[in-house]
């Protein structure tokens, strides 16, 4: 009898062991009001089809960078700065509208413009400390009403105009333009010395190109170009530390490794939907593929699924971009694209893509980023939010961890 006692206390203990284990991984629903650090309003009129280019920047203090307005027919746009705790340190209104994400990178603020009806786009570079123009680019637009993709490297910035990459220095003066022939190019990533370009090559985007070019630092060439033929979908290339680029298009998630072989593509199993634009992944520190594609996917290297999370677990939530990587392993994600009242914040357990938890806020466009004190800034319909996570900042180990790489959106990986 008493060796029974024993028996079933053990099994209790283990249970109960078990479950504390089990609920300290899915923490379950928080209240706003609890976990929200600050809002500031702004002035905004933010555009769903654009909403990739709305990462917030953050720099070495955590003061923050992002945009007000984004709508193309505007004559204006604002751009704000923020520290951590909420302060505006100012505002400056662009001439023309937005065109590309906002980048910081060494006290600039550097990202895209292009005046209504004109032909010219405007690579535009500011003083972060004060928000003044210090000098501006302009380069032949493609003329349509995507996103102009930005990304640097250590000797210079690159912006992509009407078929041709152009590679201006950080006091605005061009390098080199390299003429790619491609009508519009979508996204930018430099890694080291080279730089990866994703194109539209028709009028209609029904041609990707992918292009990998070398950069010379005065020079480039163009080592290798991959046609495939289906319209190019990806608002940022993810990289991985064997060069490995994940690219969506209108049909496949494609894995094309650095000689420009395709390694493995998926289509039906991630139910790719060609009607949403613009999107991205994320990359572990093992390796795993993060995608969003309305419901969440984990993918290993061989381009098998691991865990799906269904969107249509909570009504009306969309999982459109990828989430962020903190450096406790966790993805974090804002939803708000306008499609219902059940946004908000969701933080995904990495093992099996359940929720460690998540919050309801008002819905809105929003896209999230992670600051190094580990909270979480974002804009929704006219106000920027800032709140608070256990996150501890952003990955350091993952290897390519959110939209844009690094906290300053500079879409520039380093490997040794």
């Amino acid at each position: 009898m008493k060796l029974k006692s024993l028996f079933l206390l053990s099994v209790m203990t283990v249970t109960f062991l078990f479950s504390c284990q089990k609920d300290s991984e899915h923490l379950g629903k928080k209240k706003f009001a609890e976990i929200e650090v600050w809002s500031q309003s702004i002035e905004t009129e933010t555009t769903n089809s654009l909403n990739h280019i709305l990462i917030p920047a953050i720099d070495e203090n955590d003061n923050i960078y992002l945009f007000g307005t984004n709508n193309l027919s505007t004559s204006a746009d604002n751009v704000y700065s923020f520290t951590k705790d909420g302060t505006q340190r100012w505002k400056i209104a662009t001439t023309g509208s937005l065109r590309s994400h906002i980048i910081y990178y060494n006290d600039k603020i550097l990202f895209v413009t292009k005046s209504y009806n004109e032909v010219s786009e405007y690579l535009r570079c500011l003083d972060a400390n004060s928000g003044q123009e210090l000098w501006h680019f302009s380069f032949h637009s493609s003329g349509d009403i995507y996103s102009t993709p930005i990304a640097l490297n250590n000797s210079g910035i690159f912006v992509a105009g009407y078929d041709t990459i152009h590679k201006v220095d950080f006091n605005g003066n061009k390098i080199y333009s390299i003429y790619t022939a491609a009508r519009r190019s979508l996204s930018i990533n430099c890694v080291n010395n080279t730089v990866y370009v994703a194109s539209s090559a028709s009028s209609n985007n029904e041609v990707t190109e992918l292009f990998k070019i070398s950069d010379n630092e005065a020079t480039a060439s163009i080592d290798w170009q991959l046609e495939i033929v289906e319209s190019c979908n990806s608002g940022d290339l993810a990289i991985d530390d064997e060069q490995n680029i994940y690219l969506f298009t209108g049909s496949y998630l494609y894995c094309i490794t650095p000689d420009g072989s395709i390694k493995w593509k998926l289509g039906n199993e991630l139910a790719v939907n060609n009607t949403l634009d613009m999107l991205s992944t994320s990359i572990t520190d093992s390796g795993y593929v993060i995608a969003g594609n309305l419901d969440l996917f984990k993918i290993n290297q061989k381009g098998n699924i691991v865990w799906k999370h269904e969107h249509t677990d909570i009504p009306d939530f969309d999982i459109l971009l990828s989430p962020a990587i903190g450096s406790n392993g966790k993805y974090y994600y804002v939803e708000g694209y306008g499609r219902g009242s059940n946004d908000g914040m969701r933080v995904f357990n990495p093992d099996d893509g359940s929720y460690f938890w998540y919050s309801y806020n008002p819905k809105g466009a929003a896209n999230q980023a992670i600051m190094h004190n580990g909270n979480i800034v974002f804009e929704r319909e006219g106000t920027v939010y800032c709140i608070k996570t256990e996150s501890g900042g952003l990955s350091e180990s993952a290897q390519y961890p959110k939209i844009y790489y690094d906290y300053g959106n500079t879409a520039y990986k380093k490997i040794q």
